[in-house]
């Protein structure tokens, strides 16, 4: 007798290759990050966020692009918070997982409350066209850091490799550049260029399209040109420097630098506003006070899976003002670690 197919393997079906499509991700990894994420949706998290706050309000979410999984939360958020309808725009870079999420949905073009997530560019254009009596919730530019505090570089070095090696470094908690304040910061690279060539045999790395493609290896050519020390591998790239280099075009491509717990700390401060998180194998508590940093502290290895807690980016919403009438509802903070 014929089996017949169960319709919930047919949906995860289509989500995972919805996600492989969308992120450019292997297979295997989209497997792992659905099965990541969808355990954060449990009663107890989604009961934490349930509230009137946007009671009555047809919101219209704005998505860009990012890693494959985040039009979940940014859905399910609007909804928590008592909204009466959602819509949403994906990123013209990923269509295919939103339409999955939001069958079932009722379409309404009209909306009196906007979500939008992108550059803080597009942020300050989205604000000028705002008609009166639009609230606003602006989700910017961001991005996160790898702190190594701790002398224990190959356990520290397997926890970095993780946060780098998920959604091959697309989203706004993928680190952009490591520091290391204890040990050797070249001992901790040659851990690390170790540890990514492992963590690739079960968290294997997706396709490269040609911008990407170009894009690494610019960056590639640049860091082996003016690194300390440069150390390509099967499905990445470290370079070494005296001084924080902090920028990647995502897929493996890091930076390492040392620097005191002064230089850390001003380092900190100078990108607070634009920091999401920073991801920290060592002590935490001089880091959770520095003055204009509000995103998350997290331990190393845990970059990329953060509670169901509210946004991924607990920044405030960017404070920016409708046109006449309009406003802002201000995203609430808060801290993990």
């Amino acid at each position: 007798m014929r089996r017949l197919r169960d319709p919930a393997d047919s949906l995860r079906a289509s989500a995972l290759d919805a996600l492989a499509a969308d992120g450019a991700m292997h297979p295997a990894h989209a497997a792992l990050a659905l099965d990541r994420v969808t355990a954060r949706y449990t009663p107890d998290a989604l009961a934490a966020l349930t509230s009137r706050e946007l009671a009555g309000r047809r919101v219209r979410v704005l998505l860009a692009s990012s890693v494959a999984t985040a039009p979940l939360r940014a859905l399910a958020l609007p909804l928590l918070r008592g909204a009466a309808s959602v819509t949403v725009k994906p990123s013209r870079h990923q269509p295919r997982f939103v339409p999955l999420l939001t069958d079932g949905l009722a379409p309404d073009d009209a909306f009196d409350h906007l979500v939008a997530y992108g550059s803080d560019e597009t942020l300050a254009t989205l604000r000028a066209s705002l008609p009166p009596g639009v609230t606003f919730e602006g989700r910017g530019h961001g991005f996160a850091l790898s702190i190594v505090r701790t002398t224990n570089h190959p356990l520290a070095a397997a926890r970095v490799a993780e946060d780098i090696a998920w959604y091959d470094q697309r989203g706004c908690l993928s680190p952009q550049a490591v520091i290391v304040t204890a040990g050797d910061p070249m001992a901790f690279a040659e851990h690390l260029d170790q540890a990514l060539t492992e963590v690739a045999r079960w968290l294997p790395p997706g396709l490269m399209d040609v911008g990407l493609g170009a894009a690494v290896m610019q960056w590639r050519g640049v860091h082996a040109a003016t690194a300390l020390r440069f150390w390509r591998g099967p499905h990445h790239a470290i370079a070494l420097h005296d001084t924080a280099s902090i920028g990647s075009p995502g897929a493996r491509n890091i930076t390492v630098a040392g620097l005191d717990d002064a230089g850390l700390h001003a380092l900190v401060r100078r990108h607070g506003p634009h920091l999401t998180a920073l991801g920290v194998d060592g002590p935490t508590d001089d880091l959770l006070a520095i003055e204009g940093f509000a995103g998350r502290v997290v331990a190393a290895g845990t970059l990329q899976d953060p509670p169901l807690d509210g946004p991924e980016d607990v920044r405030p919403a960017l404070g920016l003002l409708g046109a006449e009438g309009g406003g802002v509802i201000q995203g609430k903070m808060s801290r993990s670690r």
